[in-house]
């Protein structure tokens, strides 16, 4: 998930992980610099982390990154537009497996579909832990500090 606050973006380290392991996009030097060997190193214990980025270069690529959920949008769905997103994330899935089955394509194919499978996996998964988090009392560490006021902070209403 990513949180934008106070001209800031916070992303989890396990969102970071994806982001280097599935390529596909052009990784700005500082988010590189900030994060590669945290998200390389990511394990069960470190993977809900954030990662604090304040560069306006940051704030716009993770803007631009659609299979990175924003918290803030998740957990105001409506549950019929969550409905739709699973629904719609199912379709696309299956499609991405279809495509990858077809006679004739290559590895290089394969490992695109496969990519683009993670990619669109994790968002459903994001959704359902950003609605799931709503109801549940959730500890965020944020750079390694632990931060319990600051996800609760995160479901207060942006004013």
């Amino acid at each position: 998930m990513k949180v934008f606050r106070d001209d800031k973006v916070y992303v989890q380290i396990k969102d970071l992980n994806l982001l280097f392991n599935t390529g596909g996009v052009s990784i700005p030097h500082s988010v590189f610099k900030k994060s590669l060997k945290r998200a390389l190193d990511m394990n069960d214990k470190t993977k809900d982390e954030f990662v604090e980025f304040d560069e306006p270069i940051e704030i716009f690529f993770f803007k631009n990154i659609s299979y990175i959920i924003d918290l803030d949008e998740a957990k105001e769905m409506s549950r019929a537009d969550y409905d739709a997103f699973i629904l719609s994330s199912n379709k696309k899935l299956r499609s991405i497996v279809d495509k990858a089955k077809a006679p004739g394509v290559g590895p290089f194919q394969i490992l695109s579909y496969n990519n683009k499978y993670k990619r669109e996996y994790h968002k459903v998964v994001s959704v359902k832990e950003a609605r799931y988090s709503k109801t549940k009392k959730v500890e965020a560490k944020i750079q390694g500090k632990k931060q319990t006021s600051f996800l609760k902070s995160l479901f207060k209403r942006r004013g």
